[in-house]
This record gives C-alpha cells, sequence and structure tokens, in this order.
C-alpha cells in the first residue's frame, strides 16, 4: 500500500527492470503501461487516470507520473506487453483523498445567508470542497465573515466532515451584507458577496447553495520483471 495522494498533487512512482531470473537489468528500453482504474463498487467505479509521464532513465529503472483530481479508491495497473506484473504486487491500492480548500467551489448555505429577524441568533453553515468538486472530510481549515462590512473576531466554528458553523445577531430589521471568506477569498466564487434580504426563503441544502438563488455582487523489456516502488508525493 501506498500513503493517501492528495487530489490535484501528481504522484511519482519506479518501475525497476528485471530479468526472469530476478536479476535486475541495468540499461534501458523496455515498455511499461500503467493505469489507475477506480475500484469497483465504489464512487471512483469507471474512473481512470492516465500516465502524465513515463521517463526511461537508461539504467533499467522507469520514472512514471500521474495526477488523479477524483478523491477515492483506485486500483493501479503496472504491464508490459499486456502482462499484468503480478509477482512485482501489481495491481496496487491507491486511495486518493481531497485536495487543498477552494474558497471558489465551497458552498455557504442556511438561514442565516437567507434570512433573519431582528434580536435573534442567525446561522448558516459553510461545506468545504477542493478545487475539482471533492467534498473535504476534514475540519482544519479556517473559514472567517464578515456582517455589514464588520469582521467577527472569531473563525467560524468546525463541526465535523469539512463543514463550518457561523451565527451572529442583528439589531434591526432591513437588508444587510454578510460575506464569507477562506483564506481572503470570498466563498462562492472570487469577490462574491451575498445581499441577504431579511424574511427571503430559506435553504438548508448545501447541494442548492444560496449563493446561485439570492442577488449577488461580485467585487470564485531478455523478458524484464518488475518491482515497482510505492506512489508517494511528489515535493
Amino acid at each position: 500500500g501506498s500513503d493517501p495522494i492528495g487530489a490535484g498533487t501528481p504522484a511519482v512512482f519506479t518501475v525497476r527492470a528485471r530479468d526472469k531470473y530476478g536479476s535486475r537489468i541495468a540499461r534501458g528500453g523496455a515498455a511499461f503501461h500503467a493505469l489507475a482504474r477506480g475500484r469497483n463498487g465504489t464512487s471512483t467505479e469507471g474512473t481512470t487516470v492516465r500516465l502524465d509521464s513515463l521517463a526511461d532513465e537508461g539504467d533499467g529503472t522507469y520514472t512514471a507520473t500521474y495526477t488523479p483530481t477524483k478523491a477515492g479508491d483506485y486500483q493501479l495497473s503496472v504491464r508490459r506487453a499486456g502482462e499484468e506484473l503480478t509477482i512485482a504486487g501489481s495491481p496496487f491500492n491507491v486511495t486518493v483523498v481531497p485536495g487543498a480548500t477552494s474558497a471558489a467551489r465551497s458552498k455557504a448555505y442556511g438561514d442565516g445567508l437567507c434570512a433573519a429577524s431582528a434580536g435573534r441568533l442567525a446561522t448558516f453553515r459553510v461545506q468545504a470542497y477542493d478545487a475539482f468538486g471533492n467534498k473535504k472530510t476534514d475540519s482544519h481549515d479556517e473559514f472567517r465573515f464578515s456582517v455589514r462590512g464588520v469582521d467577527h473576531p472569531t473563525p467560524m466554528t468546525a463541526v465535523g466532515g469539512g463543514v463550518y458553523e457561523g451565527s451572529y445577531v442583528v439589531d434591526r430589521s432591513g437588508p444587510l451584507v454578510v460575506s464569507v471568506s477562506y483564506r481572503g477569498e470570498f466563498v462562492g466564487g472570487p469577490e462574491v458577496v451575498v445581499d441577504v434580504a431579511l424574511l427571503q426563503p430559506v435553504s438548508t441544502d448545501p447541494e442548492h447553495s444560496p449563493l446561485d438563488s439570492v442577488s449577488l455582487i461580485r467585487e470564485d523489456p531478455v523478458a524484464p520483471i518488475a518491482d515497482i516502488a510505492s506512489a508517494q508525493r511528489l515535493p
């Protein structure tokens, strides 16, 4: 097995050519092929990831790079002349996890972005996603928000599963502006401010963000056998 790979992060592995007796072949010229396929019965079933590159180093080693973008479980198959290199351990199980959080792809939703009552606590949430639309499952990010242009003094609270919650109280009725941000970028797209009108319909579904429904103001080789080193991330 290998360490999880972050979506969008190039991963590298090395193929070392050997002859049928298991001895290293110290010259190049072999033709290997590799392909990662989503595991059957999982969310990645039907997904394939081809190599970005396969470099013959000329000394019997071959360096391969691939970049998966969909989080989930895969099997990495390495072959020569159509034959699976099972003696080397192929296919290999690979797990891809969501990549870095993207403000533009994350979604804000809930009462506090659609309706509020003066003097009462209004709450809303953010579901974090990476740049490829993978839903984040950890809660280590820091989302912030402001109301009427005033930054809230503390970050939104992590509630688990990549979800964060914020709340505020308004002291008078009428329209107000609530903006949600991550690392200085507005959630829902580049420089998006949500214009929240009191008593508008409420949305509590993160798949249907109010960012899509309320008005927005935009300011998001002898036949070699091979042994294969574990897949790992590039620096």
